[in-house]
């Protein structure tokens, strides 16, 4: 059973079933560093300054989500150009 989008907690799966990259740690100012595949990278439309979430799921398994801000509806209508609204939304309710 996949359950990927509940909390990394309770993710279950086997390990052979998943693809895997091998990585390098490298150290940066004392620091061990992981860098992330190129795939995930574009994928999660990520970029210097990205923020991520590491969630231990047990000893053995690091989890690495990316941190979606989450919009307001104020701000996702903002974003939607005046065409593509209903007239009268508004007015609903």
């Amino acid at each position: 059973m996949h359950s990927w989008l509940a909390d990394s907690a309770s993710i279950d799966f086997e390990p052979e079933d998943i693809p895997m990259n091998t990585l390098v740690l490298r150290r940066f100012k004392g620091a061990l560093t992981l860098t992330l595949p190129n795939e995930f990278v574009a994928q999660n439309c990520l970029t210097e300054g990205s923020v991520v979430e590491c969630s231990m799921v047990n000893p053995d398994i690091l989890v690495v989500r990316p941190v979606r801000k989450k919009l307001t509806l104020e701000q996702l209508l903002a974003d939607t150009p005046e065409d593509s609204r209903v007239k009268g939304w508004e007015s609903l309710g």
